[in-house]
């Protein structure tokens, strides 16, 4: 071929490559442009049915691939995995996130165990960079058998409506297992509401606003910062009758981001600015005041993924203890708490903790002892803070008072007003200031500037031995 027909074969094969599914890839970044790897690998003639990339999503840049269903089913072989690799390993040595965009019925299984050996390279490589740089995964269609075990590895799952996210098929879970639910298994809907992924999108449109969105939150890698926003506006909601008002209260304007909405309601987690300040929002949100089983994994989860990015942890305390349930202790209660309390105590980024509402015993000690977890303790006035709730400790302290026949609901109130109370705490040093909601979110971007700078030497270990 002389130039002009190599260039013209060029041209050709480049314009015949721009699918609608690759145009959908290039719709998650910046403008929609990117710059794609290994662009003219093919299987058996055709394109390889996986897309890879590196270009920007909200300024930050990443790697990204995509599965594209329509180009052999989106089956994973030798070559995609190939692409794959490459990806996991580019990040790595640039500390680039991964983005990735699942949709694929399975596995080339005419290439047989070597297919399985080399996803078990992705799932490998995956794992290694796990807490070193963010990976997102966007279920955009099936992600079923080892793929889900991949997309799982990742910080931040978004699925789409539609989708099919399990790793054993629903059909013969319905054979093996009586236990039945009004929910298809693995669909989105299931899938949220199990916690098995962080946000539900209606389409791939919205799938890829929310990545964009989280972004604004994370940093590159883990040895690089999220620089605070000069441009904010502090709220104007400031309301403490339920603790999204507080969270409205504290945060600056508009500026949360809820995650796992669904899954363990009783605890909100969540993304926010404070002072223009990147933090991750942690609330009790429970009716009753105790802390279940579910919320407590829901918690231990985000603490430990914020802390290995070194995103600050803002706590708003309102917690009597941990459930006195049945079920607590069919899941593991006190092996769960333990692991929730060992995260954050572990947790060497800020630790900041408001007590908007109750702090009792094991729950103070947990999440607002300056002693053992949080770096700096504040209380709104209306703080319950002390070693026993008001019913227990009226059986044991006023013991004598109630065989007198002295009203039980006067004695509760004596109790916390003389003896459980932000400013009993304060007197004790227990907790570090008291403010109010009015001053919440300018004294905590006080104290988050102050701890920016916080450095922790730890023993040298290979790695906790959390009570998992």
């Amino acid at each position: 071929m002389n130039c002009k027909e190599v260039k013209d074969c060029l041209n050709n094969t480049l314009l015949n490559l721009e699918t609608d599914s690759k145009l959908e890839f290039f719709k998650l970044f910046d403008n929609g442009t990117c710059t794609e790897i290994n662009k003219f690998v093919t299987v058996k003639n055709e394109q390889c049915g996986t897309f890879t990339a590196f270009g920007y999503i909200s300024g930050c840049p990443v790697y990204a691939y995509y599965q594209d269903i329509s180009l052999n089913s989106g089956a994973i072989g030798l070559k995609a995995i190939k692409k794959i690799e490459n990806v996991y390993k580019k990040a790595a040595e640039n500390g680039m996130p991964v983005v990735a965009v699942f949709n694929s019925n399975g596995m080339f299984f005419n290439e047989g165990m070597e297919t399985l050996n080399a996803f078990g390279k992705i799932i490998s490589l995956s794992n290694s960079i796990s807490g070193v740089v963010p990976q997102i995964a966007i279920i955009n269609g099936s992600c079923i058998g080892t793929a889900a075990i991949l997309a799982s590895l990742a910080d931040i799952k978004i699925m789409i409506k539609g989708g099919e996210f399990y790793l054993t098929s629903p059909e013969i879970i319905k054979k093996a297992d009586n236990n039945s639910t009004d929910l298809k298994i693995g669909s989105s809907e299931f899938c949220y509401l199990n916690g098995l992924v962080d946000f539900e999108a209606k389409d791939y449109a919205e799938a890829v606003e929310i990545t964009k969105n989280v972004f604004c939150y994370l940093p590159q890698n883990n040895l690089s910062v999220v620089y605070p926003d000069l441009d904010f506006t502090e709220s104007d909601i400031k309301d403490n009758s339920d603790v999204s008002a507080v969270i409205k209260s504290i945060a600056d304007s508009n500026s949360f981001m809820e995650l796992n909405a669904k899954y363990a309601d009783d605890l909100i987690t969540g993304f926010a600015r404070i002072g223009g300040f990147t933090v991750g929002i942690i609330a009790n949100n429970s009716n009753d005041k105790y802390l279940t089983a579910k919320a407590a994994k829901k918690a231990t989860g985000f603490i430990r993924f914020l802390d290995a990015f070194s995103i600050p942890v803002v706590t708003l305390l309102d917690l009597k203890g941990f459930a006195p349930l049945f079920n607590t202790e069919i899941l593991g209660g006190e092996k769960v708490f333990a692991a929730l309390t060992q995260s954050y105590s572990e947790a060497s980024t800020q630790k900041i903790t408001l007590i908007n509402g109750y702090a009792i015993g094991s729950a103070f000690v947990s999440f607002a002892s300056v002693a053992s977890a949080a770096d700096y303790t504040l209380a709104l006035p209306c703080a319950k803070i002390g070693a026993l709730e008001e019913t227990a400790a009226v059986e044991l302290l006023y013991k004598e008072k109630l065989l007198k026949g002295e009203n039980r609901e006067d004695l509760e109130k004596e109790y916390l007003q003389n003896e459980c109370n932000a400013f009993k705490a304060a007197e004790s040093a227990i907790v570090n200031d008291i403010i109010t909601l009015e001053q919440a979110n300018k004294k905590l971007a006080e104290v988050l500037d102050m701890l920016s700078g916080k450095r922790v030497n730890t023993l040298n270990k290979k790695h906790t031995d959390m009570p998992l």
